[in-house]
């Protein structure tokens, strides 16, 4: 597969040495356990707001793509960042359609209730697959298995041994904040901004 400049643009998304996708993977944690807590969607929608668009995009354009001169990202992993993208969007239509489907077969008020009693087991799901994918594809990015170890082991804490979801979500997400701004303290000062920058934004 040939490597497009389009595909070659993306590669600021697997340096994980700035630790933006940490302080994002840890407000998200905080969001949802905010939202489990206080049953409030907004919470989590707030701060996935916040770690996409302001940490992730903005983090990305303004910290990362001027110091790419010190990274070079192999083509085999721009291509597995292709493919797991394309695998995304195709789950995502697919639960789009999926959901259409049963909630006209079956109702808006029955599946609702399902969603109530299975939605977070799902988007934990969700959170830890997103993770591990993070793992495989970043470099250096062997620490995302250990941030899936840590969710998993809030989630279960929450379930088993009836301790506070928040508060579980809330330690593990401020470790992995605090870890994301040491890393990306270090980043700025270890990599100073290159003279020659890349004009291709995300």
């Amino acid at each position: 597969m040939e490597i497009d400049s389009n595909l070659r643009s993306k590669e600021i998304w697997l340096v994980s040495e700035d630790g933006l996708w940490d302080i994002s993977f840890g407000l998200v944690m905080l969001g949802w356990g905010l939202t489990t807590t206080l049953r409030h969607p907004l919470w989590f929608i707030s701060l996935i707001m916040v770690a996409y668009f302001l940490v992730l995009m903005a983090g990305k354009e303004v910290i990362t793509r001027p110091r790419m001169a010190y990274f070079s990202i192999a083509d085999d992993h721009l291509i597995k960042l292709s493919n797991w993208v394309r695998i995304g969007i195709s789950v995502v239509i697919i639960g789009l359609i999926f959901g259409t489907l049963v909630f006209w077969v079956f109702g808006f008020g029955s599946i609702l209730s399902g969603i109530q009693n299975f939605g977070e087991n799902l988007i934990f799901l969700i959170l830890s697959v997103v993770t591990l994918a993070l793992g495989h594809l970043a470099q250096k990015g062997n620490r995302f298995y250990f941030y899936a170890c840590i969710s998993i082991v809030a989630f279960l804490a929450f379930e088993f041994l009836n301790l506070s979801n928040f508060g579980s979500y809330y330690f593990a997400g401020m470790l992995v904040i605090i870890t994301g701004i040491f890393l990306l303290i270090r980043f700025v000062h270890r990599y100073p901004k290159s003279e020659v920058q890349d004009n291709i934004h995300i």
